[in-house]
């Protein structure tokens, strides 16, 4: 049976990686773990790979003097949301609590064999 995971993106107009880790953590119901790369800067994440993740993180990475995605410079947040089976539900959750102040930037899905 094939199963279809979804890969969205948002982005949050709040620089405020921990007060969005907060927020997220209590209408996700998950507890984020804090990281640090010399690529990402400080992040947050939780899941494993192989399943359903979350990655919370700068856009702007100072140690690289880049963006992790140039295209949404507006967005100083962003939210990684894989593997998922629930898109719809995360963003009604997200857009409930946060409205105006989170957008939709990419959905995309694959289908697993």
């Amino acid at each position: 049976m094939n199963k279809i995971f979804v890969y969205d993106l948002y982005g949050f107009v709040s620089d405020d990686l921990d007060s969005l880790a907060l927020v997220l953590g209590e209408i996700l119901q998950i507890e984020w773990k804090m990281h640090y790369s010399s690529f990402l800067g400080d992040y947050y994440r939780f899941g494993k790979l192989v399943e359903e993740n979350f990655q919370l993180q700068h856009n702007y990475v100072v140690e690289e003097n880049d963006w992790t995605e140039s295209q949404f410079m507006n967005f100083p947040s962003l939210f990684y949301v894989n593997r998922t089976e629930r898109s719809q539900l995360i963003e009604d959750l997200l857009k409930g609590k946060f409205l105006a102040d989170v957008s939709l930037l990419r959905h995309d899905s694959k289908t697993k064999t």
